[in-house]
């Protein structure tokens, strides 16, 4: 019986297809292995470090805003409206308007607010706050290409939240923590100013840091790229820095304090007296003063910091500047009445000048209607300024400039007796947020302007 063999492969052929299906095996493990470890770095990261767009709305507190969105277009806001990442917002030289961050999963929640002076501009890089509750990340803010000045309030959450401002040379001014903060950014000096929180201004050049503690004053020159660090203004009129609307709700405030805060309620018909309420809106510690009920006759509420009988000395200041934030929401009558003097907001300051005369009085009025049927004058009799009209319904903070330029040099003050805030008119409706009167030095010439005289 013949046989036949088999046909065999070489043992070469053999070992080489052996190696090629080891091959495939380890390269498809190693697939796996990496499509394992990336679904649990995706997972990871989606769970613990994604992030989702901060809620931002501007106000506009007086004027008009531009606008320019991605499509860039630039638009102007009146009122209020919605932005989001990329936007570019600026202000004119009459303008002022407020961007409000708030948090997206609990939008009630402000996380912080920035206020646009005039001829101010930024663009909004970024503003992210992590996915879910649980993760470890903070929130995060980023402004670029500021340019003019800002104020930034911090009112403080569970969750840390980080701003960065870039100027256009690109040093940058980081603010964290509860606080206020005013940064003024020019191309000669950056300058921040740091009421509570923590600043540090970072330069370009050396990349070195500069931190401005609490009450204190940063500048940085970018032609020398140097820091420098000065006291900050002292506010007179809260100088432990409490919050004095909010302990004035809760019933804790120290009667024997100076300055000391009152309030109080006038009306020629006592059918129709005004309040003052202490409460919480929009993330702030507000007092508000309210007249309603279809009041037709004059009426006061307000309230007044009292320094004492003999005041607070000011002569070792060459700068005061006096700070209110507030909204109004409603006022019945045009403007500030027949004779200029029933704002719905009134600051006045009551001070001894150098002349040695009896006490002298700073007034300074806010509306947010002007009816064009009536004539009235937008200056009291004894107002140095104009008042000013400002948005109605919209945040607005106001500024002087320095009270001693103000005033005439024989009726310079050399102490303060009290300041005063109050609505005044028929039917108004008034929140006040902040009142300060920062005492301190003007700021140092920046030396590049220095060399050049």
């Amino acid at each position: 019986m013949t046989t036949t063999a088999r046909p065999t492969l070489p043992i070469r052929q053999e070992s080489v297809q052996a190696k090629l299906a080891w091959l495939v095996m380890v390269v498809a493990f190693a697939v796996f292995c990496v499509m394992c470890l990336a679904s649990a770095l995706g997972l990871n990261y989606f769970l613990f470090d994604s992030t989702i767009p901060i809620n931002a709305v501007v106000t506009v507190g007086r004027g008009t805003a531009g606008l320019t969105t991605t499509d860039l277009n630039e638009t102007f806001v009146r009122s209020q409206r919605s932005i989001i990442n990329n936007s570019v917002v600026s202000t004119d030289g009459l303008s002022q308007a407020t961007l409000s961050f708030s948090d997206p999963l609990q939008p009630e929640i402000l996380l912080a607010s920035v206020t646009l002076f005039g001829n101010t501009s930024l663009d909004i890089d970024q503003m992210t706050r992590p996915r879910f509750e649980w993760s470890a990340r903070g929130n995060e803010i980023v402004l670029d290409h500021v340019s003019g000045t800002v104020d930034v309030f911090i009112p403080g959450s569970e969750r840390e939240l980080n701003i960065r401002l870039t100027a256009d040379d690109g040093t940058q001014v980081f603010l964290q923590d509860t606080g206020q903060f005013s940064v003024q950014v020019t191309p000669q000096q950056i300058r921040v100013l740091n009421q509570g929180g923590r600043a540090d201004i970072v330069s370009v050049q050396s990349g070195e840091s500069q931190t401005v503690g609490v009450g204190q004053r940063g500048l940085y020159y970018p032609a020398n790229d140097q820091f420098l660090l000065l006291p900050g203004l002292l506010n007179l009129a809260n100088p432990n820095g409490d919050d004095l609307f909010a302990m004035a709700a809760e019933g804790t405030l120290d009667a024997e304090s100076s300055p000391a805060l009152g309030c109080f309620n006038t009306a020629d018909d006592p059918q129709t007296t005004g309040a003052f309420v202490f409460s919480e809106e929009s993330g702030r510690s507000t007092v508000r003063f309210v007249r309603g009920g279809g009041a037709q006759s004059h009426g006061e509420t307000g309230c007044a910091l009292t320094f004492g009988s003999g005041g607070i000395n000011v002569t070792n200041y060459s700068s005061l500047i006096l700070r209110a934030v507030f909204r109004i929401d409603n006022q019945s009558l045009s403007l500030c009445g027949q004779l200029g003097s029933e704002c719905p907001l009134m600051l006045r300051v009551d001070y001894i000048p150098v002349n040695g005369q009896p006490a002298s009085i700073w007034y300074h009025g806010f509306y947010a209607k002007q009816d064009a049927t009536y004539n009235y004058p937008a200056r009291c009799d004894t107002c140095s300024t104009e008042h000013e009209g400002v948005n109605p319904g919209a945040w607005f903070t106001y500024q002087s400039d320095n009270l001693f330029s103000l005033m005439p040099p024989n009726l310079h003050p050399t102490s303060i007796l009290n300041i005063r805030f109050y609505a005044s008119g028929h039917e108004y409706d008034v929140f006040m947020d902040d009142i300060a009167l920062f005492a301190g030095e003007v700021d140092p010439t920046p030396p590049a302007l220095a060399s050049t005289e």
